[in-house]
Order: C-alpha cells, then sequence, then structure tokens
C-alpha cells in the first residue's frame, strides 16, 4: 500500500500551443504527517493572531489583511494550496500589514512557513 503522507505538488499546462503561450499552474495537495500538521497548525494560530491584530492597522489595510488571511485559513482548511493565488495573497497581507511591525513579523513568520509548503 502506498504512502499517501507528505505533501503532493501537481501541476497542469495550459495555453495555445500553436502561438507557445501559455501558463502553468501548480497546485500543492496538504496532507497527514506530523511535520506537515504541526506546521499547519502553527499557520492557523498565526493568522487567527493576525485576524485578531488587524484593527490595528489603517481601515483600508485591516480590510485587505482580515480577507487575505481569512481567504488562506480556508485554502489551508481546504487541504490545498494554489502556488500563485497564495504567492498573491501573502504579497497582499505584506503591504497591509507593512506599516505596523508586530503584525509584519506575524505576516513574515506565515510567508516562510507556506513558502516552505509549496517548494
Amino acid at each position: 500500500m502506498p504512502d499517501n503522507s507528505g505533501i503532493y505538488i501537481g501541476g497542469g499546462n495550459t495555453g495555445n500551443v500553436n502561438t507557445g503561450s501559455g501558463n502553468v499552474t501548480q497546485t500543492v495537495r496538504l496532507s497527514g504527517d506530523a511535520q506537515t500538521v504541526s506546521t499547519l497548525e502553527r499557520i492557523d494560530d498565526l493568522l487567527a493572531a493576525l485576524l485578531a491584530s488587524a484593527g490595528q492597522l489603517p481601515a483600508e489595510s485591516a480590510e485587505v489583511a482580515a480577507d487575505e488571511a481569512g481567504w488562506l485559513r480556508d485554502e489551508i482548511k481546504g487541504g490545498q494550496l494554489h502556488a500563485s493565488h497564495v504567492r498573491h495573497a501573502l504579497a497582499a497581507l505584506a503591504e497591509a500589514a507593512a506599516p505596523v511591525l508586530p503584525i509584519m513579523s506575524v505576516v513574515n513568520e506565515v510567508t516562510d512557513l507556506i513558502l516552505k509548503l509549496l517548494h
């Protein structure tokens, strides 16, 4: 019986063969080895802390941070990470959190952990 633990990375190519243009999508399916579960729990805790502290940000930034953090939590709970979407969400979080150093440090830690899952 194959071992189904760990992280599965799959992707697909799409595009027009005649012009040679296209893009590659990467999807990371999250599964249950102990290290991955521990990392996911840490990310969830950090995102919860980020959501709780978003009120310290200017109104527009707080809204962006709450939206992106909520989306990331949902994406992780869904068991898959779409790499390009996740990177976009992380960049938006970083931009929104930049004015408040303690929140930015949380965003940096979330980013480091998620990017490790994507590689």
